[in-house]
Formats: structure tokens, sequence, C-alpha cells
């Protein structure tokens, strides 16, 4: 069974506040600031993908508000990555 590893996502027009927590650890890790452009939402999620053991699965999160529909269509595009509206 692949591990999970959940990204925290705090979605503002301009930025979004990302953090990834392991479950199994317990641990926090990778917290960052980033532009709200698409593309650099794929570069976090790539670093962490390449620092991962191979199988394991990115789930991100995020508040569901005016700015986070538009996220979800954005990301889901990028790539095969899941997604979870809470």
């Amino acid at each position: 069974m692949a591990s999970l590893l959940f990204i925290g996502c705090d979605v503002h027009s301009k930025t979004i506040s990302l953090d990834t927590f392991d479950r199994n650890s317990n641990t926090h890790s990778h917290q960052t600031k980033i532009n709200n452009v698409p593309r650099l939402i794929w570069k976090y999620a790539k670093k962490i993908e390449s620092e991962v053991d191979p199988g394991t699965k990115l789930v991100f999160g995020y508040e569901a508000g005016c700015l986070g529909f538009s996220f979800y269509e954005r990301i889901t595009k990028i790539d095969s990555f899941f997604m979870r509206v809470i």
C-alpha cells in the first residue's frame, strides 16, 4: 500500500501557504509560501516527490472558499495529484 503525504494549502489571491504532513511520523515539513501560480505549485509537489519513497501519494487539502475552486481545477489539470476539499 502506498504511503500518503498530506499537503495543506491556504489559498489567497496572490499567494499560497503550503505545509506537508506525514501522519506516519507525525511530522510537518516543507513549509513555504509561494506565488499563486500553477507552475510553482507543480514545482513544489515535484520537489517533495523527489524526496520521498517511490509510490508515495501526495494528497492536497484546502478549505474551499471563493479562491479554492479555481485552485482545485488548476491542480488537477497539472498532474495526477489527488485533491480533497476540506
